[in-house]
């Protein structure tokens, strides 16, 4: 992820309009500390102690990434490790250019 964050801040568009952060599921602010600088993360991690945030994603996998909009409206899932990162920025681009166009949540 940390390489998706750094593909996403260097883009002139997606890193002015996209805000990445990490949900530490089940662990503790302490825990979720730990691992942002054990990892080297670049961007923020929050802790979901009790699980609330991933019960409302819909519990899945490890790890995720979901693109969602401000109201929360998911507008991208993708399951597992990326193992193709400039198709997902692809993506990212496509729905961010569809969105930028019409969305609704802004």
């Amino acid at each position: 992820m940390n390489r998706l964050y750094k593909i996403l801040q260097e883009d002139p568009v997606l890193g002015k309009d996209i805000a990445m952060f990490g949900i530490a599921v089940k662990n503790t602010p302490r825990q979720a500390e730990a691992y942002r600088a054990g990892f080297r993360v670049p961007f923020p991690v929050f802790s979901d102690e009790s699980g609330i945030v991933y019960e409302a994603a819909g519990k899945p996998s490890y790890p995720s990434l979901l693109m969602a909009t401000t109201s929360g409206r998911v507008l991208l899932r993708h399951e597992g490790m990326i193992r193709d990162y400039y198709e997902i920025i692809k993506e990212i681009r496509k729905i961010h250019e569809s969105e930028r166009a019409g969305g609704t949540d802004r």
